[in-house]
């Protein structure tokens, strides 16, 4: 069992989640188990710090600047993975010791998935399925790690939106970077969020969305230049 160790761990950080979006009536129970009872189970390891990476997809879209002390709604999420994700953090802030909940955006990095705004920053000739007015919160795989780290020395609780202010747009993206896609006809607009919380308690938040991008397509052209030589 997960809860039978010797001796509590010093950190348990969770951000293991059943990220499949073919989920019909024959898989839901197997996904609950993957997400929030998995959560459930991890939360009850003993441990002295405990550290979850959720989403700001927790919030509503379309309304007004979400900071930490909006009221979730579980009639609001809009779709199972922002549900899980809302239900898994009320896992966490009943069962953890010293919890630290982050609300990640877009996370940038080696391991993520393609998605319309990767293929406009590697200029990628595919036609696009989004329109020019969708919306990203953006962040860094570094970013989140060098939080994690911060919080870990600092003793960092509570709930924090783990992403950068403001939004950036594909528009603007593709504009950055003098691409010329052909959008798509569907709308993906992120919730508008407030990181003033965590701009106070760990400074390096205090970029934007743009400036992340940016940093990710950097990180492209390096890891391309390291390969070649």
């Amino acid at each position: 069992m997960l809860s039978e160790v010797s001796k509590p761990y010093d950190a348990i950080l969770h951000c293991a989640f059943n990220m499949r979006r073919d989920v019909g009536p024959a898989q839901i129970k197997e996904y609950l188990q993957d997400t929030i009872d998995l959560t459930e189970a991890v939360a009850r390891v003993p441990h002295r710090a405990f550290v979850i990476l959720s989403s700001i997809d927790v919030y509503p879209v379309g309304a007004g600047i979400c900071d930490e002390d909006v009221k979730l709604d579980a009639f609001v999420p809009r779709n199972l993975y922002a549900l899980c994700k809302m239900a898994s953090e009320a896992a966490v802030a009943r069962l953890a010791t010293n919890p630290l909940i982050l609300r990640a955006g877009l996370l940038l990095g080696p391991y993520m998935r393609p998605n319309n705004l990767t293929r406009v920053v590697r200029g990628e000739k595919a036609a696009l399925t989004l329109t020019s007015d969708s919306s990203f919160h953006c962040v860094g795989y570094a970013d989140i790690a060098a939080l994690i780290k911060h919080a870990m020395t600092a003793g960092l609780t509570g709930t924090y939106n783990a992403a950068f202010c403001p939004a950036v747009t594909l528009a603007e993206v593709v504009a950055r970077f003098d691409r010329k896609p052909i959008y798509g006809k569907f709308s993906y607009q992120t919730p508008r969020i407030s990181n003033e919380r965590l701009r106070k308690a760990f400074p390096r938040f205090d970029s934007t969305s743009m400036a992340a991008v940016e940093s990710f397509a950097a990180s492209l052209t390096a890891s391309v230049s390291t390969r070649d030589h």
